[in-house]
């Protein structure tokens, strides 16, 4: 669907003469990412806005976007795949920012720090479509690093302001999600590479 459309705009940029003919693929793909991402991120709002958890929503958001750009995961082989992977993930962690409650903050950080440490040391998980090499590997290692170690300072300030357990959960579920998408990126990813 959104693969269509981002084709249907490059084409008709073709044919304005918008852009060359060669750029085609180029202009495609980059619509495709920025309409998927703008697709995403309405659908996490519009949920969090329902949920009446509008602004735990956001930051789960930007903090599952920015680590899941750097470190990569799961990627399904089709993009009805992927938007039904992705929007169901989205949904799942919506629900538990609404409906978890973090009573015990020392239990919360005992969790959150294994995962922080899972999401570093599963990065970046590349894909069949995308091999990484040594150099961009090791990149994108140190900045999925650095966005685990500020997940990880948000979060425990979050916890010492006695902020709402959405807020704790927008970002702990948000490191949730990354490290089962590394998980299983890491586990599906290398059977298709074999």
């Amino acid at each position: 669907m959104i693969g269509r459309f981002s084709a249907n705009i490059a084409d008709s940029m073709v044919k304005k003469q918008i852009i060359d003919a060669d750029e085609f693929e180029l202009y495609h793909y980059g619509l495709f990412v920025i309409i998927s991402e703008i697709f995403s991120c309405a659908f996490c709002l519009i949920t969090g806005v329902i949920l009446r958890i509008a602004f735990p929503s956001v930051l789960f958001y930007f903090a599952f976007y920015f680590l899941h750009r750097f470190g990569g995961g799961f990627h399904a082989k089709t993009e009805l795949g992927c938007q039904a992977a992705t929007l169901s993930s989205v949904l799942m962690c919506m629900f538990a920012i609404k409906f978890v409650k973090f009573t015990n903050v020392k239990v919360l950080m005992l969790v959150f720090v294994p995962l922080c440490a899972l999401v570093i040391l599963l990065s970046p998980a590349d894909t069949p479509q995308k091999a990484l090499d040594r150099a961009e590997k090791v990149k994108f290692r140190k900045y999925t690093a650095v966005l685990a170690v500020a997940a990880l300072i948000i979060e425990a300030c979050i916890c010492a302001l006695g902020l709402s357990d959405e807020i704790k959960g927008a970002i702990f579920f948000a490191v949730l999600l990354q490290s089962v998408s590394l998980i299983c990126g890491r586990l599906l990813n290398h059977k298709r590479l074999a």
